[in-house]
C-alpha cells in the first residue's frame, strides 16, 4: 500500500502551487453529509492523507485547500491560453482583460466545481475562447449581487459577453424543497398534476430572483453598455434516491419517492425549472438585445447527471456548445 501523504506536506504543496487539479484528485473525496445545493462538500481522502488525529480540523480545511489548488494549478498556469483563467479578485479579472480576455463569467457551481467533480461548461468554453471567471461554487445569487465583483472588470469595457449563473439555490429551495412543494396527494398521482404541487411560495421566490437579475442587468448597462449579459436557467435537474438536496427530502417530508414516483417527482421539478426559464427568456426578450438567454434544458439526457444538480462532462460539453451556438462564437 502506498504511503499516505502527511497533511502538513499536502498543505505545503498546495500553498507552493505544486499540485495540479489532476494530481490533487487522489487527496479529496466528496462528503455527502456536508454542503448544500450548489455548494458541494469535500473532505480529505483518509486512504491517501495522513491527518494524524486531526481528521475533524483537517476536513474543515478541505474546501479551502481545494479552492487554492483550483487557483494555483501549475498545469493551468503553464497552458493559460488553453483554459479559462480563474481570477480570485476583480483585480485579477482586470489583468485578464488586459491580456486579451473577452468573456467574463460569474456564477455558482454550474460555472465552477471542486476538482473531484466533472469539468463545467466554463472549463470547456475556456479551451476555445479567452475567458476569465470569478465564479465560485457555493456563491449565492444575493451574495454575487451584493459583492458585485464583476463591476471593476466590466469597467475595462474589454468584455463582449458577461456570462452569469445564479438562482439555483432559490429555485430548488436551498435544500428545503418542501417549502415550495406540497405533500403527495392520492388525488394528484400523475405527472400531469405536477403544477398542482408547486406552492405560491415558489412564485414569490422566483419574483425575488428576477428582481436580483434586474439589478445585475442595470449594473451591466450602466458600467459597460456594449457588453451582452448572458443568462441561463439550468436544465431539469433529477431527483435521486437518497439525493442530499432533492430526492431524500421529497421522499421523507413529502411522500414523493424519486424511484416509485419518479415521473411525478421529475415533472414537479420540471415545472419549477421551466418557470425560471420562461421568466429569463422574457427578461432577455424585453432587453432590446442587451441580454441573451441560453436554453440548456434539451442539452442533457436523464442518464447524464453526475448528481442531482450537476451534469456529467458529456453533457457539460454540450452546454458549452449551446452557449457558442447561441452567441455565435
Amino acid at each position: 500500500m502506498a504511503r499516505k501523504l502527511l497533511l502538513s506536506r499536502l498543505v505545503a504543496q498546495v500553498q507552493n502551487g505544486e499540485l495540479s487539479r489532476e494530481e490533487a484528485k487522489r487527496y479529496f473525496v466528496i462528503d455527502p453529509a456536508a454542503g448544500s445545493p450548489f455548494l458541494p462538500g469535500l473532505k480529505l481522502n483518509s486512504r491517501t492523507v495522513d491527518t494524524a488525529g486531526l481528521a475533524q480540523s483537517a476536513n474543515a480545511m478541505a474546501t479551502a485547500l481545494a479552492r487554492d489548488i483550483d487557483i494555483l494549478d501549475p498545469l493551468r498556469a503553464a497552458t493559460a491560453g488553453a483554459f479559462a483563467h480563474k481570477a480570485t479578485t476583480p483585480k485579477g479579472a482586470v489583468a485578464a482583460a488586459a491580456a486579451g480576455a473577452t468573456i467574463l463569467a460569474e456564477g455558482d457551481s454550474w460555472f465552477d466545481l471542486p476538482l473531484v467533480y466533472p469539468r463545467t461548461l466554463v472549463d470547456f468554453l475556456g479551451e476555445r475562447h479567452k475567458i476569465v471567471t470569478l465564479a465560485q461554487w457555493g456563491d449565492t445569487l444575493e451574495d454575487m449581487v451584493a459583492s458585485a465583483q464583476f463591476v471593476e472588470p466590466l469597467k475595462t469595457k474589454a468584455f463582449k459577453h458577461f456570462l452569469f449563473s445564479g438562482g439555483g439555490n432559490d429555485i430548488v429551495g436551498g435544500g428545503r424543497i418542501q417549502d415550495f412543494v406540497r405533500q403527495y396527494d392520492v388525488g394528484h398521482p400523475a405527472p400531469g398534476d405536477a403544477a398542482w404541487y408547486v406552492k405560491d411560495a415558489f412564485v414569490d421566490a422566483l419574483d425575488r430572483v428576477m428582481a436580483l437579475y434586474r439589478k445585475i442587468a442595470a449594473i451591466v448597462k450602466r458600467t459597460s453598455p456594449a457588453t451582452k449579459l448572458v443568462v441561463h436557467g439550468y436544465a431539469c435537474v433529477l431527483p435521486q434516491k437518497n439525493g442530499a438536496w432533492l430526492g431524500r427530502t421529497m421522499e421523507e417530508f413529502l411522500g414523493l419517492d424519486p424511484v416509485h414516483k419518479a415521473d411525478l417527482c421529475r415533472a414537479i421539478v420540471k415545472v419549477m425549472l421551466d418557470a425560471f426559464n420562461i421568466r429569463l427568456k422574457q427578461f432577455a426578450d424585453s432587453s432590446n438585445g442587451a441580454i441573451v438567454y441560453v436554453d440548456l434544458r434539451k442539452a442533457v439526457k436523464p442518464d447524464e447527471w453526475y448528481d442531482e444538480l450537476h451534469a456529467r462532462e458529456v453533457a457539460t460539453k454540450r452546454f458549452a456548445r449551446t452557449f457558442e451556438t447561441t452567441l455565435g462564437l
